[in-house]
């Protein structure tokens, strides 16, 4: 996963392969990128959702990324992912990572107002 924050807009690039020269060099791998404007208004992180799964799937997945990291690099990139709009996605993010056997249940920052714990996982 790529993310290059420009003046105008946000690139997303997302590959198949593994960070691994073996990954790159001797697999067909693809890669994936598509540019997303800045959204019309100022939002809130809460607001991702009204975009779609794309927009929240990406959000919930750098949240669970970085929650150990130092600092705020989680808030910063959530609320930076707040800043575009993903409503012309033109594919599914569907994420895998090693270890996560089911999926992980959405932040209560991500999940749609009034939908339980249970429902959001």
């Amino acid at each position: 996963l790529m993310l290059l924050e420009f003046d105008d807009r946000l690139r997303v690039c997302i590959s198949s392969a593994n960070a691994m020269r073996l990954h790159w060099c001797f697999r067909n791998e693809v890669v994936w990128v598509q540019d997303f404007p800045l959204a019309s208004r100022t939002r809130g992180m809460r607001e991702l959702h009204s975009d779609g799964p794309f927009g929240w799937t990406l959000a919930a997945t750098l949240a669970e990324l970085l929650k150990d990291c130092s600092g705020d690099r989680q808030k910063f990139w959530v609320s930076t992912l707040a800043k575009f709009d993903f409503t012309g996605t033109t594919a599914a993010l569907i994420v895998s990572q090693p270890g996560w056997a089911r999926p992980v249940a959405a932040s209560p920052c991500f999940r749609h107002s009034g939908e339980s714990e249970d429902e959001a996982s």
